[in-house]
């Protein structure tokens, strides 16, 4: 890549986690397809009472990410994302964060078709 693009991981102690879920927003610049960490915030959708992985893709376009990496996804999240522009990579629970970027960086991710679960059907 000659351009570095930004990626958003959505995270809770070391592992990927859902957009509303996740505690912290994490986010890198993939350059020659080496992760760096160039950021770190508190999940805004944590305090919201719906919708609450909007927020989290919402400041993910706002910073400049073309993509976010979460263990899940809704359809009203999946649905802003292709609106903004940012492609959604879904990672089974229980992944961390190093082995979802190297997923990445090794091509071993693919866009999600869709959304993860109907409205209001997370699992937790």
């Amino acid at each position: 890549m000659t351009e570095k693009a930004k990626v958003v991981v959505v995270s809770s102690n070391g592992m990927v986690a859902g957009p509303g879920e996740g505690e912290h927003l994490l986010i890198y610049e993939l350059s020659n397809s080496e992760p760096i960490e160039v950021g770190k915030e508190l999940n805004p959708g944590l305090n919201a009472t719906m919708h609450r992985g909007l927020y989290a893709l919402r400041r993910a376009k706002e910073i400049g990410a073309s993509s976010i990496i979460v263990t899940e996804i809704g359809p009203p999240g999946y649905r802003a994302a292709q609106q903004w522009g940012l492609t959604v990579y879904i990672v089974p629970d229980g992944t961390s964060v190093s082995n979802a970027l190297a997923m990445l960086a090794s091509g071993k991710l693919r866009p999600a078709a869709g959304p993860t679960h109907e409205h209001g059907q997370h699992a937790h």
